[in-house]
């Protein structure tokens, strides 16, 4: 008869599965990446469950173990992040760098499987044992880096959290604590799977029925109106936030930095196809650029086809970085209907707040670099400082 341990696992496993099968059929934002955390948390019950060292098929069924925990971490990272930053995409090459992670070590697995790369099982005392190999001590700190990622993006979102997502957010931040814990434990504990299964299924609960990972993240308590367009701030919100922030540097001397941002191509959107895809030209713009900042950042729409990101704490040499990274995120053409796309790139100017400065100062001097950049091209981004009296 299997051991109790066993039959939970298995059990939670093939719920598990089922709920990844079905939130992938579901074809909603977020659904792959949440099926990725189920999924991986399913084959990590699997492999737990499978996990007695003596047996003769425990090396096949181990190799199961590393491939999914790595996935696993991956997905949590990436959903913890979206909470904060609705749409998020991993910047660079790093998507296919999570993706293929998990797949390399199960082929490394198998492909060196008698020279226990990552571990194995030898016999002490007439008692077989779990050994760790250098590949499983990589591994495991690749690990530990995407979980604590996920655990100071979730504390991030906490701070400006409702109270209704509070709740969640802390029992999400909870049960990952308690995976984390479990793991590391020097004897371990046998249900450290089942509490990644808690979690995937948590984080699924926050994606996708309660909406944390769609819905725009609260912006302090300042916030008044959102553009109805875009959904981001409008022009009279964003000057109260901008002129907070300013006096906010002036009394503490922590930098600030804005970029002025200036879609290029809009008004021949406009003129080519119409304000109706001309709109969504811009909401596109501002998902993509609003993925690419991190939680306390605030993007807020000037005017027209002009945006504004104000950057507490950032200084110039940073907030051009940040800016960068944004225009990145926008280069690729949007879809705008069958065979059809339109450009959402835009160039940008970044000052930074000078001692006795005002609002209008740093909002000048970003808008005389936004045009350098315009002149020279488009897609660009020119940083100028504010100068001192």
């Amino acid at each position: 008869m299997l051991p109790v341990s066993v039959v939970v696992s298995l059990v939670v496993a093939a719920l598990a599965a089922g709920a990844a099968v079905v939130v992938a059929l579901l074809r909603r934002r977020d659904s792959l990446v949440v099926a990725a955390a189920l999924g991986c948390s399913a084959g990590w019950c699997v492999a737990a469950a499978k996990s007695d060292p003596g047996a003769p098929d425990f090396m096949w069924w181990s190799a199961l173990w590393l491939p999914c925990v790595s996935g696993w971490c991956a997905a949590v990272m990436v959903l913890a992040r979206r909470t904060a930053v609705p749409g998020w995409r991993p910047p660079g090459t790093w998507p296919r760098v999570l993706v293929a992670v998990p797949f390399l070590i199960l082929a490394i697995e198998l492909v060196l499987l008698p020279l226990e790369v990552f571990g194995g099982a030898r016999e002490e005392d007439g008692e077989h044992v779990i050994t760790q190999g250098a590949g499983w001590y990589v591994v495991t700190a690749y690990d530990i880096v995407l979980v604590g990622l996920a655990l100071v993006f979730l504390i991030d979102r906490v701070a400006v959290a409702s109270r209704r997502d509070r709740g969640l957010l802390v029992s999400v931040l909870a049960a990952l604590g308690c995976t984390f814990v479990s793991q590391a434990a020097p004897d371990g504990t046998p249900y450290t799977h089942l509490f990644g299964v808690l979690v995937a299924a948590m984080l699924a609960h926050a994606a996708l029925l309660g909406g944390l990972t769609s819905r725009p993240v609260p912006v302090r308590r300042v916030v008044r109106s959102v553009d109805a367009v875009t959904g981001c701030l409008d022009r009279a919100a964003l000057e109260e936030v901008l002129a907070t922030e300013v006096s906010a540097a002036e009394r503490t001397g922590r930098p600030l930095s804005i970029g002025l941002l200036d879609l290029d191509n809009l008004k021949v959107v406009n003129d080519e196809h119409g304000h109706l895809v001309g709109d969504t030209v811009l909401r596109a713009a501002v998902e993509r650029i609003s993925g690419a900042l991190r939680p306390g950042f605030v993007l807020g729409r000037f005017g027209g086809d002009e945006f504004v990101v104000i950057m507490p704490g950032t200084d110039l040499l940073r907030a051009h970085q940040v800016v960068g990274r944004c225009q990145e995120a926008a280069r690729e053409p949007v879809r705008v209907g069958e065979g059809r796309t339109a450009p959402a790139t835009f160039s940008a100017g970044v000052s930074s707040h000078a001692a006795g400065g005002s609002v209008a100062d740093l909002l000048g001097a970003a808008d005389a670099a936004m045009y350098v950049a315009k002149r020279a091209g488009g897609d660009r981004c020119h940083a100028a400082s504010v100068p001192e009296d």
